[in-house]
């Protein structure tokens, strides 16, 4: 008998799911929400000190900050991490005095083109940079582990990156913050830094130490790290032993290293200010040749923009957790999935909404009901209760709750 759970988080998804695949039992969380309520809820609720896989899609509170709270707690075999993770953690492994300031020195230019619009030179300088580079790590969690308590470059003529981060993530600097942006600016000749470029600048940094944390938990712990990266045109491929399959990422072994602080940045940049990683969030689902069990269909944030939704195998019954929290910025996504469930002919579909601090549109508020066949959705605001579901007679089945088409009053 299989098992899905969406906890009722305050913001943000977290799911788990329970299934079986060659005859043995697999478990996995996806997503942790935002908070430490995931460590609660998972004692409570399912009883175990451990799960198989654990994965992070993307980088938001909502998603990933419930991770480090899961990881400090419990153990698993598996942590699945977006590619991109790994290089900036392992480019941070390197950094001390004069490198950081050409990465500061870099992303006060990023910032200040990015406020006139100027950005997309660089990405395309960035973009060519990276067919023609060949320079890679092997293997990152072993370079990482290899190369983490190594002697760093320092020099007391500039703030050092670690003291930076550190002081930057935890506000340690708020009451004198004039006096602190002032000693970045003059460390690294940034000449008059504003406040407004300085708060995009700590933001920046804030997130950087997040993802920060999750890899290094995982590693102190020795908990193994597979690293996915997006990609339009990732191929399919579904391995003999993993429960779930990659829709719009690739596995990657090897990892391209930074060249430069500006692109450091520039990636930081693009994820934390221009919502990418929204966007690309990384999409799984559960096995589909499972005949006593409906897929799973994870969507995170992904606006489904690399014909993930064509990549996969609808059946009947399956659970689609709702892009986006049902965000207004993700309409294209839906209308993806209402295009596959048409053409298939299912007939029946649950949609599961972790409640997110989004904006509804009319696509969540009334069109998923529009979709042929029977249609139910399931929202963790409004239900009372964490929403459980087990597999039974080849559907899903809700534990407890409504008996109703339509578990949801948001609007």
């Amino acid at each position: 008998m299989s098992k899905f759970i969406a906890f009722k988080m305050d913001n943000g998804d977290s799911f788990y799911i329970e299934t079986k695949l060659h005859n043995k039992k697999k478990s996995m969380i996806v997503d942790g929400g935002d908070g430490s309520k995931i460590v609660q809820y998972f004692k409570n609720v399912v009883g175990k000190d451990k799960v198989d896989i654990v994965v992070c899609t993307h980088k938001d509170s909502d998603h990933a900050k419930g991770i480090q709270a899961f990881l400090n707690t419990y153990s698993c075999d598996e942590v699945w991490l977006p590619a991109e993770w790994g290089r900036l953690k392992s480019h941070s492994i390197m950094q001390g005095g004069e490198e950081t300031a050409k990465m500061i020195e870099g992303f006060y230019q990023l910032l200040n083109d990015y406020q006139t619009n100027k950005v997309t030179e660089h990405e395309e300088e960035i973009e060519m940079q990276k067919e023609s580079d060949s320079d890679f790590y092997e293997n990152i969690s072993d370079f990482i582990m290899d190369n983490d308590d190594s002697p760093r470059e320092s020099d007391s003529e500039f703030v050092h990156w670690d003291h930076l981060v550190d002081s930057i993530s935890h506000n340690t600097f708020e009451r004198t913050k004039p006096v602190f942006i002032k000693l970045v600016s003059d460390s690294y000749g940034l000449g008059d830094l504003t406040e407004e470029l300085f708060d995009i600048f700590k933001r920046t940094i804030s997130h950087y130490e997040n993802i920060l944390n999750i890899a290094d938990i995982a590693l102190d712990k020795g908990i193994k790290i597979r690293w996915y990266e997006y990609s339009k045109d990732a191929p399919l491929i579904i391995k003999k032993n993993d429960p779930l399959i990659p829709l719009n990422s690739k596995e990657v072994l090897q990892m391209r290293k930074y060249r430069y602080g500006k692109e450091v940045f520039y990636e930081l940049l693009l994820q934390f200010q221009l919502s990418i990683v929204n966007r690309q969030s990384l999409v799984f689902s559960t096995r589909w040749n499972n005949r006593k069990t409906p897929p799973v269909l994870f969507n995170a944030d992904s606006g489904l923009e690399a014909n993930e939704i064509l990549k996969a195998k609808f059946k009947n019954g399956m659970i689609i957790t709702t892009p986006h929290h049902g965000s207004k910025s993700n309409k294209q996504a839906f209308n993806h999935i209402k295009n596959k469930i048409n053409s298939d002919g299912i007939r029946k579909t649950n949609w599961v909404r972790g409640y997110g601090r989004v904006s509804l549109d009319s696509w969540y508020i009334t069109d998923i009901l529009k979709i042929m066949g029977g249609t139910k959705r399931f929202c963790s605001k409004c239900e009372s209760k964490h929403i459980r579901f087990i597999s039974k007679k080849g559907q899903w089945k809700q534990v407890s709750g409504k008996s109703i088409r339509d578990i949801c009053t948001c609007n």
